[in-house]
């Protein structure tokens, strides 16, 4: 479900602003990372005093071996979906992966440096901007230079027509290939907005 903000296109005003062209390669973040000792959410030890805080009071602590950094990582599916709806198909509970190793620990960067860097949190993407001296883009100026300037109420021009056909949406057998065949799985172009 859409947040309020979200529903109804707005007029937004913008202050001049730069955004790179490119997001934060691995190469780059190894350099922030080797320049100042950083340590990213995802490689630190869970406190279980801290996140405790923040949990509903009594709340039991969990056992040590799910009281570690995980997250959800893409795994290859089955030819055959017999489910669209057990996105367990396609997607795995992984412990233990960050930038250096984003399918878990048994995977690595080695020859990814120009691929953009995965697996940080907010605060890590921030400490990174800090550095370089740069900022997160806001939702507006993300939107502003998908746009390339233009003035138009969405991103594709001003039909809302349209939306079906500029929906991030796979073509035939999902999600394990995107053919570009008469097969057709998407976003009606009545979805909510």
């Amino acid at each position: 479900m859409a947040m309020s903000h979200e529903k109804l296109v707005h007029k937004v005003s913008l202050d001049g602003f730069y955004i790179d062209i490119r997001e934060v390669t691995n190469s780059q973040f190894t350099a922030f990372v080797n320049t100042t000792n950083y340590v990213t959410l995802a490689e630190r030890p869970i406190v279980w005093e801290e996140m405790q805080i923040q949990l509903p009071p009594g709340t039991p602590k969990p056992v040590d071996s799910i009281l570690q950094s995980a997250a959800l990582t893409f795994k290859a599916a089955p030819t055959k979906l017999p489910n669209l709806f057990d996105f367990s198909q396609w997607w795995g509970w992984t412990i233990g992966p960050d930038w250096r190793h984003p399918q878990g620990p048994s995977s690595t960067i080695d020859g990814k440096e120009d691929y953009p860097v995965v697996q940080l949190a907010f605060e890590d993407a921030l400490a990174y901007c800090d550095w370089a001296e740069r900022s997160l883009s806001t939702e507006a100026q993300w939107e502003f230079a998908a746009r390339g300037g233009q003035e138009t109420i969405y991103t594709w021009g001003e039909d809302l027509e349209l939306l079906s056909l500029q929906a991030n949406s796979r073509e035939s057998s999902f999600p394990d290939t995107n053919l570009g065949t008469d097969e057709f799985i998407g976003i009606a172009p009545t979805a909510s907005l």
